[in-house]
C-alpha cells in the first residue's frame, strides 16, 4: 500500500512538472515597414507593418501570439494567435509567410510608422507558452 502511494505521488509530481514547462521557442523579432507602392518617388504610400521573427528551432511551434498596443500592457491595436504555417483564412489585413526559420507576419497596413508596444510569444502543441518577447 505504501509503495502504491509513493508511485501515485511521483506520477502527480511528474504530471505537474510537464504542464508547468514553457514552450521552447527561442527566438527574436523586429518590426519594420515595407511600402506597397512600386513607384520609388511616392513617399506617402500605404505600408505593410511586418513582424519578422527568427526562430532557433521551429519543430515544436503550434501558434505565434502577437499583441500590439498603445501602451505596454494593452492590446488595443491588435491581438491575434497565428496558427503556425497556416497562410489562408486569416482576418483581413493579416498574413503569414515563412522562409526556413524566419517567419514574416503582416500586421495590417498603415501610412505612417508607429511607436506601439509589440509582444510576441509562442505556444507548443500541448499549450505550453514561451517567455513573452517585447519590442518598442
Amino acid at each position: 500500500m505504501k509503495k502504491m502511494f509513493i508511485v501515485g505521488i511521483i506520477a502527480c509530481i511528474s504530471m505537474f512538472q510537464s504542464k508547468s514547462q514553457t514552450a521552447s521557442g527561442d527566438f527574436f523579432f523586429s518590426v519594420y515597414y515595407e511600402t506597397t507602392s512600386t513607384d520609388s518617388l511616392v513617399y506617402d504610400s500605404l505600408c505593410n507593418r511586418i513582424c519578422k521573427i527568427v526562430f532557433e528551432d521551429i519543430s515544436d511551434i503550434a501558434k505565434i501570439h502577437v499583441q500590439v498596443g498603445t501602451d505596454e500592457d494593452l492590446s488595443d491595436i491588435l491581438y491575434h494567435a497565428f496558427d503556425f504555417d497556416v497562410t489562408s483564412g486569416l482576418p483581413a489585413g493579416l498574413a503569414f509567410s515563412r522562409i526556413n526559420n524566419e517567419v514574416y507576419l503582416i500586421l495590417h497596413q498603415t501610412y505612417t510608422t508607429d511607436t506601439y508596444f509589440y509582444h510576441v510569444w509562442v505556444e507548443d502543441p500541448l499549450g505550453n507558452v514561451s517567455i513573452i518577447r517585447k519590442w518598442n
